[in-house]
C-alpha cells in the first residue's frame, strides 16, 4: 500500500490557548494572544500546514473573542468544542516605570474530546499538558495517538512556579515522553529537570525512552538535534538579528521543526487509504537534519525581531534562509 503526504489529515496541537493583558505605568491595556501550544499552532498554520486547535476558551468573554479572531485570521481550525469554557485564561501583566512585570494568572485549562483518526500527528506541551484537567486528557490523547500509530511531539515548556517540585514533575513529563516521538526542550529546561546533567545525557535518556528525535534549544548557542540511531548530535548556531522580545521564541522553534518536517514528508503521513502512517523520523538523515533545524532557528529568529509571539510567513522563512 503507497504512502503519501498532503493526504487531508490534519496536524493538531492541543493544549493552552490565552490573552495577555499588559498594563503599563501610564495605565494603558494593551492585549495579545497567546499560550504555548496556540503560538505552535499559528506558526505551523503561517507555514502552511494544515492545523488545528484543541483548546479551551469562552467564546463570549472578550479573551475568547480575541483568541478566535487570531485563529481564525491565520487559518487554524478549532476543535469543536473547544470554546464552552466558563472563561478564558487571561495573564494580567503589570509594567512598572522600569518595564519590570509582575503577574497574576486567572486560569481556565481543559481540552475537548478528539477523534484521533482526525489526524496525522498531534503536539501537546508546556502547562495545559502538565496541569489538571488538561493534562491528564492531554497524556490519554497522545496515548492513543500512539496507538493509533500517529506521531507525537511534546515541548516540556517548563514553568517552575506551576511544576511544583522537579522530582515530581520529572515523574510526570516522564510519563508523556515515553509516548512521544519528537521531544523538544531549553537548556533552561534540561537544567531544571535534570540538574548537573549534561544536555546530550538527557536527550539520549530520552531517546531510550522510545523518542525517535530529541532537540534542545541553547540560546545564543543555538540548538542541538539527536536521532536514535546517530552516533552524535547535530548542532546549528543561532542567527544574528537584532533581539527586540524572546516571547514565543521557544514555540516558534517548535514550529520551523514540524512544519519542515511535515513539509518534507516525515510526519503528516498516510496510507493510500487515508488511514494513519506513524512517520518517517528514524529515516531521518545528517543532512535533512541540518535543515530541520536551520528552519526551526529561522523562524524562531524572525519572532524576537518583533513584540510578542510574532509568527512568520513561509514566504519571510524562505527569505531568510537565502540570505
Amino acid at each position: 500500500m503507497g504512502v503519501k503526504s498532503n493526504s487531508g489529515l490534519r496536524l493538531l496541537c492541543a493544549g493552552g490557548a490565552s490573552v495577555d493583558s499588559f498594563s503599563g505605568p501610564d495605565g494603558e491595556t494593551t492585549w495579545r494572544v497567546g499560550g504555548s501550544v496556540l503560538n505552535v499552532a499559528v506558526g505551523t498554520a503561517r507555514q502552511d500546514i494544515p492545523t488545528t486547535l484543541a483548546t479551551s476558551f469562552c467564546a463570549t468573554d472578550t479573551a475568547g473573542q480575541l483568541i478566535r479572531a487570531k485563529l481564525d485570521d491565520v487559518g487554524v481550525q478549532i476543535a469543536p468544542g473547544s470554546d464552552g469554557a466558563p472563561h478564558s485564561t487571561i495573564a494580567y501583566v503589570t509594567l512598572d516605570a522600569e518595564a519590570k512585570a509582575s503577574y497574576v494568572f486567572e486560569r481556565y485549562d481543559d481540552l475537548p474530546d478528539i477523534n484521533i483518526r482526525n489526524f496525522s500527528h498531534v503536539h501537546i506541551g508546556s502547562l495545559g499538558a502538565f496541569l489538571e484537567p488538561s493534562g491528564p486528557k492531554a497524556l490519554a490523547l497522545i496515548q492513543a495517538a500512539h496507538a493509533y500509530d500517529v506521531s507525537v511531539s511534546y515541548d516540556i515548556n517548563v514553568r517552575p512556579s506551576k511544576m511544583g517540585e522537579p522530582e515530581t514533575a520529572r515523574n510526570i513529563i516522564r510519563e508523556r515522553i515515553n509516548v512521544c516521538d519528537i521531544v523538544k526542550a531549553s537548556d533552561d529546561d534540561i537544567a531544571w529537570i535534570c540538574p548537573e546533567r549534561p544536555v546530550e545525557s538527557v536527550l539520549r535518556e530520552w531517546l531510550d525512552m522510545g523518542a525517535s528525535l530529541a532537540v534542545a534549544t541553547l540560546g545564543k548557542n543555538g540548538a542541538m538535534l539527536l536521532g536514535k540511531e546517530w552516533d552524535n548530535p547535530i548542532y546549528a548556531p543561532s542567527l544574528d538579528v537584532t533581539v527586540v522580545d524572546t516571547v514565543g521564541a521557544g514555540d516558534s522553534f517548535m514550529a520551523g521543526m514540524l512544519a519542515i518536517l511535515w513539509q518534507k514528508g516525515y510526519i503528516g503521513l498516510a496510507d493510500s487509504d487515508g488511514t494513519q502512517r506513524r512517520h518517517r523520523l528514524t529515516e531521518l538523515s545528517p543532512d535533512i537534519a541540518h535543515a530541520v533545524l536551520a528552519n526551526a532557528i529561522a523562524t524562531a529568529s524572525l519572532t524576537v525581531t518583533r513584540k510578542g509571539a510574532y509568527a512568520p510567513s513561509s514566504a519571510e522563512i524562505a527569505q531568510m534562509l537565502a540570505n
